[in-house]
């Protein structure tokens, strides 16, 4: 009984961003980009770049391998419906600025999770909603409620630039002062 109880809890919860607080949430992961691109180089960026292998592999485990796992997680935990689409909808969406921490922290390839934030917000336009909504179908319920999703790709560029691009530029920057002026 008290599962139901926190089930139907859980179903009330909303979070609502207004513009302020989605532009502290943006200048706060720009930081975490900054941090890692001040320990970045241009050659970790060739170097990766030269061997795409790691690039496409990256990218069928974020785009394929991800939804399929959460499907299974699915089908082997029976959450809440609003679990279930919750879980599809993270599998849906593309890396952020703090996988990228995440992965400079861990000692990681940090420039190739870069470039893999990078390629999967671009594609996120036509990848999150084809990815999200094939999920849906496969979602063990007796009724599944329509979603739609509305992303603009011009607004997918500008957050790039605003979180990815912008933080890079200045990070290496900064780098590139800093060891100039120790040599």
């Amino acid at each position: 009984m008290d599962r139901q109880v926190g089930m139907d809890n859980l179903h009330q919860i909303q979070i609502n961003f207004d513009q302020s607080q989605v532009l502290l949430l943006n200048i706060c992961l720009g930081i975490l980009m900054f941090g890692v691109a001040l320990d970045l180089k241009v050659d970790d960026f060739k170097y990766v770049v030269k061997s795409p292998k790691s690039i496409i592999v990256g990218l069928i485990s974020q785009l394929v391998l991800l939804p399929l796992m959460t499907l299974g997680l699915i089908y082997i935990l029976h959450p809440a419906y609003s679990l279930m689409m919750g879980m599809a909808l993270i599998a849906a969406c593309p890396g952020g600025n703090v996988s990228n921490y995440a992965t400079h922290l861990s000692k990681g390839n940090a420039a190739l999770s870069v470039i893999l934030t990078i390629i999967s917000t671009l594609c996120c336009v036509f990848t999150t909603p084809f990815i999200f909504s094939t999920l849906q179908h496969f979602i063990p319920v007796e009724k599944v409620a329509d979603s739609d999703f509305n992303i603009h790709f011009a607004d997918m560029v500008t957050t790039i630039f605003q979180l990815i691009i912008l933080p890079l530029v200045f990070g290496f920057g900064l780098n590139a002062f800093f060891f100039l002026y120790s040599s």
